[in-house]
């Protein structure tokens, strides 16, 4: 019938919309990712520029009332924001140094290790140091 010729449109549509609400989703919640771009609007951990593939994440994901502080947020490019939600890395909190997995060190990341992140804003001591802890106990 007439209905079938309607469907690929509505398909790519629906596709389109599904992808722009992930790639939102996947950015962060838009007031903090706007904070943490204004901050510095660059990859905390390569440097990367490119805004559209920047998310917003929570060093830590505990929620409370400092939860979309941006002393809790990183700027992050998408495949460093993976990795760091599977604690293939984390910042020490002593010295503020980025240390990735032995995993993510045998690919592209290792030129990172021991870097200091791009940021102008100051970090959630305490929220470093619960990342810090989980990334050690996933990584021996």
């Amino acid at each position: 019938g007439e209905a079938d010729n309607d469907t690929p449109d509505l398909l790519e549509d629906d596709q389109r919309k599904t992808v722009d609400r992930q790639i939102k989703q996947r950015r962060g919640q838009k007031t903090f990712r706007d904070k943490l771009l204004k901050s510095n609007p660059v990859c905390a951990v390569t440097g990367c520029k490119l805004v559209d593939i920047l998310e917003a994440a929570h060093i830590d994901a505990y929620r409370n009332d400092s939860h979309n502080d941006i002393g809790n947020g990183l700027l992050l490019r998408s495949d460093i924001h993976t990795l760091y939600d599977l604690n293939h890395f984390a910042i020490n909190p002593e010295t503020y140094k980025l240390h990735f997995s032995t995993k993510a060190q045998s690919e592209i990341y290792k030129s990172y290790e021991g870097l200091k992140p791009f940021t102008h804003h100051e970090l959630h001591k305490p929220a470093l140091v619960r990342r810090w802890l989980l990334f050690l106990e996933n990584n021996d």
